[in-house]
Order: C-alpha cells, then structure tokens, then sequence
C-alpha cells in the first residue's frame, strides 16, 4: 500500500448509495493537487470526530490505484 499526503477539502457527508449509507470525504492530494473522494463506513468514528475541512490527511492507495484507506492526520 502507498501512503500520500492529504487536505479534507469539507468535513465528512452522509450519502444514499445502492449499497447503503456511507460517508464520503472529499480531499486532494498535496503534491499533485489531485482531487480525490474516500468513501468509508457510516461506522468510521475517526472521520465523524476528526476530520474537518482543512484537516491533514494520510490516505493509503491499494495495488490497483484505489484510495482505500484514511489512516488520520500527518
């Protein structure tokens, strides 16, 4: 897994999707300027306390390009 560094560009939203509720945070990568949507568990109580706009980020990209995991702030 690859780990960049990342700046929630809103705080967490609470969406409808065919597969349920999930939050989404939308943020973008600071050394590409690449906006980028993570999708997590309506469960995920890190990024409902924690993440606000503005909030440094490190998000985790799986071996097939996937942003996949928030791992807190850096």
């Amino acid at each position: 897994m690859k780990l960049i560094s990342a700046i929630a560009l809103s705080e967490p939203r609470e969406v409808t999707t065919k597969y349920g509720q999930r939050l989404v945070i939308d943020c973008m990568a600071r050394d590409t300027g690449e906006k980028i949507t993570l999708w997590r568990g309506t469960d995920d109580d890190y990024s409902r306390r924690y993440v606000i706009k503005n909030s440094p980020l490190t998000v985790g990209i799986d071996s097939k390009g996937k942003y996949s995991a928030l791992l807190g702030s850096v």
